[in-house]
């Protein structure tokens, strides 16, 4: 049994030390593949991570901002 004792900071997580970042150009995800890690950090906040995670197109989407501030 392995046990990860890492913890990720929020200068590990930096988008320019991403394997899939471009330069000036933007990531071509439209999800972050790393969004678990840069939670972990604490890099992302809560808004930005519910954002990414919710389709454009869901009715949610509306209701999320009123929701994020209650």
């Amino acid at each position: 049994m392995y046990i990860r004792r890492f913890t990720y900071k929020k200068e590990d997580v930096d988008c320019k030390l991403c394997t899939e970042y471009r330069g000036r150009k933007k990531c071509p995800h439209k999800i972050c593949p790393y969004i678990t890690e840069r939670i972990e950090a604490g890099a992302v906040t809560y808004q930005e991570a519910v954002n990414a995670m919710v389709h454009p197109g869901c009715q949610l989407i509306r209701r999320l901002p009123k929701l994020m501030l209650t």
